[in-house]
């Protein structure tokens, strides 16, 4: 996205919003716009596709021989996958549904027709999902759950019911972290986190019985 910015009209958004911007610019009025919004969409879609086409194709591993958990894990993506649900912030809206759709083309014209994508309903919210289905059984309370991104933490609060079984997550204002996730920044990065997790209890804990732990993707 980035060197088309100014083609786009976005030369003045942050680089974290762009795939934001570039959701709502798919459904440009302006035809010009609409079809290179498309194109980069089409990009990440074809790669997409390729990288999947190569774990269900290859033969070949990163070692020769190959190491016993890529064997198994190669056989597991040739032998076992037969649907991938994409999820995170980029798979949601139109472009996730442009990047399902050519990704799909792409294993068509390598010949894969066994395997299936679609993209998650709440795709922005799954890594959180998952965390907070991770909740250990005899934990009473609700759970602070994360999602640790390289730009974003995302935040919010997961309800369970008698039979311990997710049945709410109410989600809380991300925090930007992207200018932090740089190795000579890990200390600060490290305190970050910390205070994060921490302003989030306090606010959450005001008016719900939180476990005493937290769940992290």
């Amino acid at each position: 996205i980035q060197p088309h910015v100014s083609e786009l009209g976005l030369a003045h958004v942050d680089s974290v919003d762009l795939p934001v911007h570039l959701n709502k610019l798919l459904e440009s009025s302006d035809g010009s716009v609409g079809a290179l919004a498309a194109s980069i969409a089409e990009q990440y879609g074809e790669r997409l596709g390729c990288f999947i086409a190569s774990l269900l194709c290859t033969s070949q591993g990163l070692t020769s021989p190959m190491v016993s958990w890529e064997e198994a894990y190669l056989k597991y993506w040739q032998e076992d996958v037969k649907e991938i649900v994409l999820g995170g912030g980029l798979s949601s809206g139109v472009f996730g549904k442009h990047i399902r759709t050519v990704a799909e083309r792409v294993l068509i014209r390598c010949g894969i027709r066994h395997c299936r994508i679609d993209v998650s309903e709440y795709a922005s919210y799954l890594p959180l999902m998952g965390a907070a289905r991770n909740h250990p059984a005899g934990i009473p309370g609700s759970v602070a759950v994360f999602d640790f991104g390289g730009s974003w933490v995302k935040r919010g609060v997961a309800f369970y019911d008698e039979g311990q079984a997710l049945y709410k997550l109410r989600v809380l204002p991300s925090c930007y972290i992207g200018d932090l996730t740089v190795p000579e920044k890990t200390a600060e990065l490290s305190n970050v986190i910390i205070a994060i997790i921490a302003e989030t209890i306090q606010k959450a804990g005001s008016d719900t019985l939180l476990a005493p732990r937290v769940l992290c993707s």
